[in-house]
């Protein structure tokens, strides 16, 4: 199985080259402002899930290096198996900043800082696992002795840390700290990661980027406190400042997608694409939904009816343009329903709840079948699924008696010809292609 994922290349030397969604602007933007911000300052780059908000950040930290800025990138995701966000996140400051440095920076002050407090940390776990396990008057006076102590040594090392991050800070100018993927975490080491850049990094010239999907985020803190939780509230405490990611409108995304392929030079996938552009209107598809489609399309057409393999009549090409439009975004969109279909696991009223009706009414308005004026998307979709659920005896009966030839014929309005290609297909040649795409090829 061959594994196809599409990653936006960003040249150091022409940044916004492959941009698609018009950053630049944005990026430039924000830039000053951190620019002219010296204090300690939060911010939340926010938008949906697969809506670009990593590549947006990788395209804002490119043009920020070329600024001569002091750079860190953190993947909290990658992270999270790490019981404690303060020792991962060190790590990965000494890394980037040395890597962005005009010369050797020394964080060893700093590296020798986090041990110190995560030694208090570890004394505490170390405490509430004895309080657990122990249950003996006799050690009470001890341990509650040994957790004021901890506590002590805590806030000292503490306080170490912070002094050696503000001397680092204050030799390199600005750091500006990305953390991406912070709402695909676990929810505790989400909260602890928040906890540690509000009470270790409060320090001026430290400046966090947050990328996340709010609702997501809150969903994790929700887990965590209670469902009547304020995640809001408790997001405020730590986030300064929230920037809504400008949302491109779906189709001139797919757009820009389609045109840098080559499948518009497929003559005979027009109509398809057509329906392919209404479909992903109606379904409010992400970026990172277009992304996969768009590779899908790419060898779909290749080697399907729209191929130049095969000379088709131009109405059965109408046709199956409709029906590849709609299963090939339900691949996509509802990957369980798609399965059924494909594997005939559906009845026939299975087929009237999947939302063929709300294309007829939303979709199908301004963009008809032209194989019949009178014919809509969902005409088709409903008349293929149909005759894909016969048996070979029961498609064998319907042949004979001539009544599914009409059924077509009348329906869809064709010559036939067409009638009794579609009829002898039965629907499964139709969707071999898809199937070997979908099965076989792309793993996304």
């Amino acid at each position: 199985m061959v594994s196809i994922k599409r990653n936006i290349e960003i040249p150091d030397d022409n940044i916004f080259l492959n941009d698609l969604l018009n950053r630049e602007r944005e990026i430039e933007y924000l830039t000053k402002f951190i620019n002219k911000t010296e204090e300690n300052f939060v911010m939340s780059i926010n938008s949906d899930w697969g809506d670009g908000k990593t590549t947006f950040i990788k395209m804002w930290i490119k043009y920020l290096l070329k600024e001569k800025k002091n750079v860190v990138y953190y993947n909290a995701w990658e992270n999270d198996d790490c019981k404690e966000p303060l020792i991962s996140i060190i790590n990965t400051i000494e890394d980037d900043i040395n890597k962005t440095s005009e010369t050797e920076v020394d964080i060893n002050n700093v590296i020798e800082k986090s041990k110190e407090m995560m030694k208090s940390i570890s004394y505490n776990l170390v405490d509430k696992i004895s309080m657990g396990l122990i249950d003996c008057r006799e050690i009470e006076n001890i341990i509650v002795d040994n957790a004021y102590k901890s506590h002590k040594a805590y806030k000292k090392r503490k306080m170490d840390l912070r002094e050696a991050l503000k001397i680092l800070a204050e030799n390199n100018d600005k750091i500006i700290v990305f953390i991406d993927e912070l709402d695909r975490c676990r929810p505790v080491f989400a909260i602890e990661l928040l906890e540690r850049i509000k009470h270790i990094f409060d320090i001026d010239k430290y400046i966090f980027v947050l990328a996340i999907d709010r609702d997501q985020l809150s969903y994790s803190i929700k887990t965590q406190y209670g469902i009547n939780m304020d995640s809001d509230g408790y997001l405020k405490k730590f986030i300064d400042m929230e920037y809504l990611l400008g949302k491109p409108c779906e189709n001139v995304y797919l757009e820009q997608l389609i045109k840098t392929s080559d499948i518009y030079q497929v003559e005979k996938a027009e109509l398809f694409i057509s329906y392919i552009f209404k479909l992903v209107e109606y379904y409010k598809f992400s970026l990172r939904d277009m992304d996969k489609l768009v590779e899908y399309l790419k060898i779909f057409t290749k080697i399907s009816v729209f191929s130049d393999d095969i000379k088709y009549r131009p109405d059965y090409i109408e046709y199956v343009s409709a029906v590849y439009s709609y299963l090939i975004i339900l691949m996509i969109k509802s990957p369980k329903e798609y399965k059924k279909i494909m594997n005939k696991k559906y009845d026939k009223d299975y087929i009237k709840t999947i939302n063929t009706k709300i294309i007829k009414n939303k979709i199908a308005s301004g963009l008809q079948c032209e194989i019949n004026p009178k014919n809509q998307l969902h005409e088709c979709i409903n008349l293929f699924l149909d005759m894909y659920l016969l048996s070979q005896e029961d498609l064998k009966k319907s042949k004979s008696d001539g009544k599914l030839k009409l059924k077509v014929y009348s329906t869809l309005g064709i010559g036939n010809l067409c009638a009794d290609i579609i009829i002898n297909n039965n629907g499964a040649d139709n969707l071999e292609d898809l199937k070997f795409i979908s099965e076989n090829i792309i793993k996304l």
